[in-house]
Parts: structure tokens; C-alpha cells; sequence
């Protein structure tokens, strides 16, 4: 598939109609981007964040899903961010579609929920990754010294992002 460089998109935040969208975009990035993680530990993923478990985090106050959609106004990335009650804020899922990376997507996906948090209250926001430290190094995140988190048998790196 090819797509146009000037690829115009929108971020919405996701409601509970997008539920099933967010589910099929999220079984997709686990075959995309997880790679890493064994195939059961996948898996189990698969089977915990079904389309109810997504529609009961979009009626919950504390979390911020973000989707993207493309001209056609199909989904083509999400993130997800919660916020806990001392505003301490931690961005669990990112993803966007292969065919539309290096368009700004994900800097524009991550500056969004950001941008919330900080009017939320919130002081910084954290986040875990295995392989993309580079990606949000260049949006102004920093390692968190030698923190390395291991979720499903491999190591992630803490990174935390200052919102002042």
C-alpha cells in the first residue's frame, strides 16, 4: 500500500464507540511492534484487552485514549494515558500503523496527550519502552537512570517527560 507524504490526519479523543477500533488496532500492534515479548506473554495480552476491557477504560475519568484517523476516517494509531489520583501521569500504549510512520504521527499523538495532562495538573508523565527510546529521547524524554523495568520476561527502559 502506498501513501501520500502528505498524509492528513486527526486525533480524536477515543469514546467508548471506538472501542472496537482501539481493540483491532491494539491485536495489530501486538503483531506489529511486540516481536520482543514471547509468544504466550502475547497472547495473554490479546486475551486481556478485549473490546469490553477497552470500553470500560473509556468510561474511566483517569484515562485518555487518543485514536487517529486518516482521511477516510479509519484508524490508523492510538495511544492511551492514565492519570493517577496525585497526577502523576503514565503512557501505557502507542502505536501507529506501518504505512503511515515518519509522517509526525506519533510526536503529534504524543504532544496531544501532553498537552492534556499539563492542563490536568499533571507534573510529568512516564512511560516504558524496549526499543523506541530514541523516538521519545528526540520529544524531550529522559531515561530514568538505570531503570530498567521487566514486564513479560524482557527489560524496558523507564523514561519520564517533565511537563512544566
Amino acid at each position: 500500500m502506498t501513501i501520500p507524504v502528505e498524509t492528513k490526519h486527526k486525533i480524536i479523543q477515543a469514546n467508548v464507540t471506538h472501542a472496537r477500533k482501539l481493540n483491532r488496532l491494539f491485536i495489530q500492534s501486538i503483531m506489529d511492534e511486540f516481536g520482543f515479548f514471547s509468544e504466550s506473554f502475547q497472547a495473554n495480552l490479546k486475551r486481556q484487552h478485549s473490546t469490553w476491557r477497552f470500553t470500560k477504560a473509556l468510561v474511566t475519568p483517569v484515562s485518555y485514549f487518543y485514536l487517529v484517523i486518516d482521511q477516510a476516517k479509519q484508524p490508523i494509531g492510538y495511544n492511551l494515558v492514565r492519570l493517577s489520583n496525585n497526577q502523576a501521569a503514565f503512557l501505557h500504549w502507542m502505536y501507529v500503523s506501518p504505512d503511515y510512520r515518519q509522517l509526525g504521527i506519533g510526536s503529534d499523538l504524543v504532544k496531544r496527550a501532553c498537552q492534556d495532562l499539563k492542563l490536568c495538573g499533571s507534573r510529568n508523565v512516564k512511560l516504558v519502552t524496549y526499543d523506541k527510546m530514541g523516538f521519545y529521547e528526540h520529544l524531550g524524554f529522559i531515561r530514568s537512570g538505570q531503570s530498567l523495568i521487566p514486564i513479560g520476561g524482557v527489560k524496558m527502559q523507564l523514561m519520564e517527560l517533565d511537563l512544566k
